[in-house]
């Protein structure tokens, strides 16, 4: 692991994401050190979601239905319906040819993939299915 740069998100990033790595770095059981990685994770993603999100708000131009998709959403966020805020925001300054942050995009587009794949994993550790038929 790069030191220097974990030195960076523990001393520089915001609170709950600076703390979820400090709590990720000192953990040395592998099973909770990766429930630690998706719990940072989470709150990286839910971060990133909030910046796209206040973008939105204080642009001129709003979308009522990506507006209420979102009022909806927000009454209880999961990490797949944060990914679908910052979808949402993305495709609607793309189709309008509105200024993006550049960042914001860029994170959107490269990581989509892999916050999918971090999702699918997660909701594995968290959600269980109970198989209720009787045999």
């Amino acid at each position: 692991m790069n030191n220097e740069l974990w030195e960076n998100v523990v001393d520089n990033y915001p609170y709950p994401i600076a703390y979820q790595a400090q709590r990720f770095l000192t953990q040395q059981n592998p099973e909770i050190k990766f429930n630690e990685l998706i719990k940072l994770s989470e709150w990286i993603l839910r971060y990133v979601s909030i910046l796209a999100l206040l973008f939105y708000l204080n642009s001129e131009r709003k979308s009522a239905e990506i507006s209420q998709k979102i009022i909806e959403s927000l009454y209880n966020p999961s990490m797949g319906i944060w990914i679908k805020i910052g979808e949402m925001i993305m495709k609607l300054f793309k189709t309008r040819n509105r200024f993006w942050h550049y960042d914001l995009e860029t994170f959107y587009k490269m990581k989509l993939e892999d916050l999918n794949k971090i999702v699918e994993e997660r909701n594995k550790m968290f959600h269980f299915s109970i198989n209720l038929s009787e045999e």
